[in-house]
């Protein structure tokens, strides 16, 4: 189980994959085949899990490292746009030292976080 947490330290790799409503099905498949068979494997990996937007327009996973040396993307999703990846740190969570437990029995709505960047090009 995934645990989202701002006490446990662990870098987190979110990828998004833009996708079309009758191809998300097969792009989760994939995502967790790559989990599964490549990412779960490599050194430093400590947990992963797929996310669907009820929308059907995007995939993400959201994949856990012991520490940014051993964040390695290790096989890309192939036959899909390109996924957007950016590798996380959490620095504040409300209410405070609250954990985020992801697990496939979840039911309702997930907001992650909302992102700004200062400089959007970096």
């Amino acid at each position: 189980m995934t645990i989202v947490s701002q006490t446990n330290g662990l870098p987190a790799e979110f990828a998004v994959f833009p996708v079309t409503p009758e191809d998300q099905k097969m792009l989760v498949e994939q995502v967790i085949q790559t989990i599964e068979s490549t990412l779960k494997h490599h050194p430093g990996f400590v947990s992963g899990s797929v996310i669907r937007s009820r929308d059907r327009l995007r995939v993400t996973s959201y994949i856990q490292w012991v520490d940014q040396a051993s964040y390695v993307v290790t096989q890309p999703i192939t036959n899909f746009e390109p996924s957007d990846v950016h590798l996380f740190e959490i620095f504040d969570a409300e209410p405070k030292n609250s954990e985020l437990h992801l697990t496939t029995e979840m039911d309702g709505l997930i907001n992650f976080s909302i992102f700004k960047m200062k400089q959007p090009e970096n």
